[in-house]
């Protein structure tokens, strides 16, 4: 944009970007293996600083030109916006020593895109839709979509309650992830009526002699099953 602004004034000289400098800053840190806290402090404060110093020179060269037509199109436009508010945003966390803020932006071009943390091995952030499916007679409704970060578990009432509508009554079973039975959830489906299938609250209960006696008994059937089955198969392939 920079670039972009000073082609516009001829006879004067072009302000400085830094921009190899902040790139040489930004791999040197990038290709370290073991990150510390302070140098990637340092590294985001560096970053942080090249980037206002760019903003005010784009914002004293557009003064400049208060008295031709606006320099920057539609697209320009909304991207310098989107990278001010990005700017606030770390700007905000780094003053603060924070890493989370409101309706974080994690990129330029699709600034509706938030981090949702899932925690799996390899993977502890995802960037994407989060969607509310129901799943009734085999036929698949998307009841929500959103980019933001939210607890799902309070969509489950009102997935019900569309079912009433369209129905005229109340599911008999509800079957659905443990996230959705909260005690609210519970309460709510108790008292209309309906069967919740899913994990029940609080400790797993004891079982009686009698019933650990009968499992280990279907435990050792199923294996002797599986035992004759491999040796009847082992019995095949020596005829073949």
């Amino acid at each position: 944009m920079i670039d972009l602004l000073w082609e516009g004034s001829p006879g004067k000289t072009k302000p400085r970007t830094y921009r190899m400098k902040a790139k040489a800053d930004y791999l040197s840190l990038a290709k370290t293996r073991k990150k510390s806290k302070k140098k990637l402090r340092k590294a985001i404060g560096k970053q942080l600083r090249y980037l206002c110093r760019n903003l005010n020179t784009i914002e004293k060269m557009l003064d400049e030109k208060s008295s031709t037509p606006f320099p920057l199109d539609h697209m320009q436009q909304r991207t310098y916006w989107i990278i001010q508010e990005l700017y606030h945003q770390q700007k905000q966390m780094f003053d603060n020593h924070t890493h989370t803020t409101a309706h974080r932006i994690v990129s330029i071009c699709q600034p509706h895109v938030r981090p949702i943390v899932r925690g799996k091995a390899g993977k502890n952030v995802e960037f994407g839709a989060k969607i509310s499916l129901s799943l009734v007679n085999g036929l698949c409704r998307l009841h929500k979509i959103s980019w933001e970060a939210y607890n799902e578990s309070g969509d489950l009432i009102g997935q019900i309650e569309a079912y009433k509508k369209q129905n005229g009554c109340y599911p008999q079973y509800v079957s659905a992830d443990q996230i959705y039975g909260t005690r609210g959830n519970r309460r709510y489906m108790k008292s209309k009526g309906i069967n919740f299938t899913g994990v029940e609250l609080g400790r797993h209960k004891q079982l009686d002699d009698g019933l650990k006696e009968l499992i280990k008994e279907k435990q050792k059937n199923a294996g002797s099953v599986l035992k004759l089955r491999g040796n009847l198969e082992k019995e095949r392939e020596n005829i073949n």
